[in-house]
């Protein structure tokens, strides 16, 4: 690591870099305790040197509905917290909004896997979950979402709508890992 310290430090200041240094011993543990981080990584990894050290790994289907669940409800939590915080500066919720899209891509991936429904990107994905809610207008929201990822920023003022929008959107995805939206796979790996 003392190696290609001076390179990862320009790398992480430069484009936000995340290394995860791991060892062959802890693969099995990591992918089930990390479940929809690692699915993400079985479905889209580039392999630039080497040999794959993921080529013939599964996630549990069990594994993977559980740390789903569990990331949503650590979204929901979070942005709670953090409105409550900063409220009172709307445009500060923007950087909140943006830290929660990510998690929210991947676990809509996680949920269209989970209902064995084929292989969308963490974009496409969340934008096929909130398709499928009556009760909410994918298209602005996906615009919106689009803006502020590329910009960081949205419309002023629309920010707390967002926010509570994206709160809705991740309760909503929670119950249908519970089994009260589509049908969740029981068994299996992926």
């Amino acid at each position: 690591m003392d190696k290609i310290r001076d390179s990862l430090v320009v790398a992480h200041a430069s484009v936000r870099l995340e290394v995860m240094f791991l060892l062959d011993a802890e693969k099995e543990l990591a992918m089930n305790a990390f479940a929809v981080k690692f699915f993400d990584i079985l479905t889209r990894r580039k392999i630039l040197y080497g040999v794959d050290p993921f080529s013939d790994s599964s996630i549990s289907l069990d594994a993977m509905r559980r740390r789903t669940r569990q990331i949503l409800l650590n979204l929901l939590l979070r942005m709670r917290e953090r409105y409550a915080l900063v409220s009172k500066r709307e445009e500060q919720l923007a950087s909140i909004i943006a830290d929660v899209i990510g998690p929210l891509r991947a676990c809509a991936k996680s949920i269209l896997k989970l209902e064995d429904r084929g292989m969308a990107t963490p974009k496409d994905a969340l934008n096929i979950v909130i398709s499928e809610m009556d009760e909410v207008n994918g298209e602005p929201l996906s615009t919106q979402i689009d803006m502020l990822r590329r910009q960081g920023s949205i419309t002023p003022g629309s920010e707390k709508a967002l926010l509570f929008l994206l709160m809705h959107i991740s309760q909503q995805m929670y119950q249908r890992t519970m089994g009260n939206g589509r049908r969740v796979q029981e068994n299996g790996c992926v």
